[in-house]
């Protein structure tokens, strides 16, 4: 009996530094996998910040990604574009029915704020709001305002009306009927 306790014994320390040296390749590999873990966790945590830094900077979240995703323009592009419509919207709908409009839909009030100033030496925006205060009607000088700001943006004049189905399928998705048709009616280049 002693003698299965003394071989015991030995055998368990003989054993010992076996189990260190496992036991060492074990934390080494955990340690490595730990790094690998904090690396790919600060990765992600990055990434999301930079996330929320464009998101601060673009805050039109998705009616500005379909835009750029439909149309291969900039995210600025997109903004100030969709801005340029709804102000042409603005002056063209009834102001109740932009007001619902400008609630129920997310990020109007962005998407306007959006819209750059335009620039003294284009030609169209003083010619806006002379033809505009020719006509009495401010939303011609406004039609032809968001045209140069087409323009401004690095924008063809026609890419204008590749925005408007797309804006008023936002909306669609965000309003209710009436104030769709209301839009659309603002948005349409037909007579009425």
């Amino acid at each position: 009996m002693k003698l299965l306790k003394m071989t015991a014994a030995v055998f368990a320390l003989v054993a010992m530094p076996v189990h260190a040296e496992k036991l060492g390749d074990i934390l080494k590999s955990v340690s490595k996998e730990s790094s690998a873990t904090l690396e790919n966790s600060a990765n992600a945590i990055n990434d999301a910040q930079q996330l929320l830094e464009s998101g601060k900077q673009l805050k039109s979240g998705e009616l500005t990604h379909l835009l750029v995703q439909r149309l291969g323009v900039t995210p600025q592009q997109a903004m100030g574009g969709a801005g340029a419509l709804l102000q042409i919207a603005k002056t063209r709908m009834n102001p109740q029915a932009f007001e619902r409009l400008a609630t129920q839909v997310p990020d109007v009030q962005q998407l306007l704020s959006a819209v750059p100033a335009l620039k003294p030496q284009s030609g169209l925006g003083g010619l806006a709001g002379k033809l505009g205060g020719l006509a009495g009607d401010s939303s011609i000088g406004t039609a032809l305002t968001a045209v140069s700001i087409f323009q401004q943006l690095g924008m063809k004049p026609e890419t204008m009306q590749k925005f408007v189905p797309v804006v008023i399928d936002y909306a669609r998705g965000n309003t209710d009927e009436a104030i769709v048709g209301g839009l659309k009616a603002a948005l349409s280049t037909e007579k009425k």
